[in-house]
């Protein structure tokens, strides 16, 4: 078993695992969920009431992969997020976008299933409560407000 610093490593990998960003605007709400309508699609997610532009944050381990005919029907799971792409570099492009890359956090296992490789069809699924949802304007002011680069 690993010592001490080795449990660091494993905590600080989880810490940093990759997030997407998509910004949209929201087109109906259903309790503490909003459809909202992204550049990759339409996507349920958990937001706050009454904002109508937010920017929603995704972890790459809330990304599952599947192949176009293993994935899971709509509506058919709790995952009711589906977006349709093709793999670049292990990164699911959703169909129709260059600009909005979705990370989805896989082993070698699942690479050599899937059979990942570049321009192969892939589905991407996640579920809304996997997400979080902010104020657009907010976030865009923190991050100008705490990153010098932007």
């Amino acid at each position: 078993m690993g010592g001490e610093d080795s449990g660091d490593a494993a905590v600080a990998d989880v810490a940093a695992a990759e997030e997407c960003v998509l910004e949209g605007e929201g087109i109906d709400r259903d309790g503490e969920l909003a459809t909202v309508e992204t550049s990759v699609g339409t996507v349920r997610v958990l937001a706050p009431a009454d904002i109508d532009r937010v920017q929603v944050s995704l972890r790459a381990d809330a990304v599952r992969l599947h192949g176009p005919d293993g994935a899971p029907p709509a509506g058919g799971t709790s995952a009711r997020n589906r977006l349709a792409g093709t793999v670049a570099h292990v990164r699911v492009a959703a169909d129709g976008t260059e600009s909005v890359t979705l990370v989805a956090l896989v082993t070698l296992e699942s690479v050599e299933r899937l059979s990942l490789a570049p321009d192969a069809p892939m589905v991407a699924t996640f579920k809304p409560t996997a997400t979080r949802a902010v104020d657009a304007a907010v976030a865009r002011h923190i991050r100008h407000a705490t990153d010098p680069r932007v």
